[in-house]
């Protein structure tokens, strides 16, 4: 603290070093009048040079105003840190950081240590077996007491169950068991499957969740024994629709209940009693065969053989299918032990399908043109049919006439007519429709088109 006994000096150094004042100027009033009043009478102006020079000016106009306050002028700011105190602060670090680390000289030893000294180093020790405890839990004692328990035959389909799996679309199905007895087979079974699963895949599924639960015993292993078909709420299988295609994906199907029905699968009593059931158009051959080793092929021999009328050299060939499967072709050099099954389904080799109609010409016999060239295959593509209609029905000698159009590569359309029996003829014209009709195709809408132009303007030339 100092001294200073001039109030004049002090109120100039004031008004000269600092701003002395507000927004309402008020402050610098009270230092001026202040300073006015203040003002020592008969001063000499010798010692007080600034205030003889300034008197005249003073007495008339006011002091002048001082520069405004601002931040810096006050020494608000922060004053920045050297780079002398960066330099202390990293060498306090560096001396908390080398005060923890430990440094050791390492010296080689050139004496090695005796053996008593490295056995003492690493001495052995002797581990002792735990004893069992004496407490085991109750799955422990459920594996002791079944240690030769069955494994389940289905449990391959347990990865399609949808309750385990986590981001995978599934569907909830309940399905009705048929083979139960009476008092169970009243409740469904709820199965959550995923939507990847087939058909097949759904039925081992439901197998596995059913055996799991309860005595499976009298089911039986193989999957060819069961079907899937659409069932009523109560349970009752439709026995007007076909069951479910076991290749099929369980997620085309919308049916929220189904049932489990089992077949009637042959049992291996004694080799005199292995029944082959073959299906023939709107009948069935049924034939005892000998072993299971019985190839396909032979199978085939033997219902041609029942059916002497579709025995022909130069006719078309048939195959064999089966019965669950149908569209399958199966191999006529596997076993019959191979299929799963003992009943089959025949069809010609070349048939209508949705893709193309094949036809194989065959030499009637008590023809008068053997002499001509015979007739080769053909195959029409079914993009290129236009219609297929009945152009004559002889209804009193059971014979009839339909006319296969066609649009040739020359963009014209022609026509081939056909006569077979009457119930074969309109079995190819209804299903040639349904396909037409399912496809759509721009032959058919063309000649359909040109059929109604044509319709017109006959109608218009009768009018005429």
């Amino acid at each position: 603290m100092a001294f200073f006994d001039n109030p004049a000096f002090i109120i100039s150094h004031i008004q000269n070093s600092f701003v002395s004042g507000d927004d309402t100027g008020l402050c610098e009033l009270v230092i001026v009048q202040d300073e006015t009043s203040r003002r020592p009478v008969g001063i000499n102006k010798s010692a007080w040079p600034w205030l003889a020079a300034n008197a005249e000016e003073d007495d008339e106009t006011e002091l002048a105003h001082s520069y405004d306050i601002t931040a810096d002028s006050l020494g608000t700011r922060t004053r920045p840190r050297s780079d002398t105190a960066f330099k202390l602060d990293m060498l306090k670090k560096d001396k908390l950081i080398k005060g923890k680390v430990k440094t050791i000289q390492w010296k080689e030893n050139v004496e090695m240590p005796s053996e008593e000294d490295l056995d003492a180093l690493f001495k052995k020790k002797i581990v002792t077996k735990r004893k069992k405890d004496a407490n085991t839990s109750l799955l422990t004692e459920q594996l002791d007491k079944f240690p030769s328990m069955q494994s389940n035959p289905f449990s391959e389909y347990a990865k399609f169950n949808g309750q385990t799996q986590v981001g995978i679309p599934t569907k909830k199905i309940n399905i009705f068991l048929t083979m139960l007895p009476e008092g169970e087979r009243e409740f469904p079974l709820s199965v959550c499957v995923t939507s990847n699963a087939k058909v097949s895949d759904l039925i081992g599924l439901t197998l596995w969740l059913y055996s799991c639960d309860n005595n499976a015993a009298f089911l039986s292993k193989s999957l060819e024994c069961y079907t899937l078909n659409i069932a009523e709420d109560d349970g009752e299988p439709d026995r007007d629709f076909p069951p479910l295609d076991n290749r099929e994906t369980i997620s085309k199907f919308g049916f929220g209940t189904l049932a489990l029905v089992e077949k009637v699968c042959p049992v291996e009593t004694s080799k005199s009693l292995l029944v082959v059931k073959v299906a023939v158009g709107e009948g069935f051959s049924m034939f005892q065969v000998e072993t299971l080793d019985i190839k396909m092929s032979q199978i085939l021999e033997l219902v041609l053989k029942r059916r002497r009328g579709m025995m022909n050299v130069d006719g078309p060939c048939y195959i064999l299918e089966k019965l669950s499967e149908p569209g399958v072709t199966l191999d006529m050099d596997s076993t019959l032990e191979s299929q799963g099954t003992f009943e089959f389904c025949l069809h010609r080799e070349h048939r209508i399908s949705s893709h193309q109609i094949e036809i194989d010409p065959v030499q009637q016999k008590g023809t008068v043109n053997k002499l001509l060239a015979k007739q080769k295959a053909v195959t029409y593509p079914m993009i290129i049919i236009a219609s297929c209609d009945t152009i004559d029905d002889k209804t009193n000698a059971g014979r009839a006439m339909f006319r296969l159009t066609y649009k040739s590569a020359q963009n014209e359309f022609k026509f081939v007519d056909f006569e077979s029996d009457r119930l074969t003829s309109r079995k190819i014209v209804q299903k040639v429709q349904q396909i037409l009709d399912m496809r759509g195709s721009a032959v058919r809408t063309e000649f359909q088109s040109n059929k109604e132009k044509t319709k017109s303007k006959r109608s218009s030339m009768m009018f005429s």
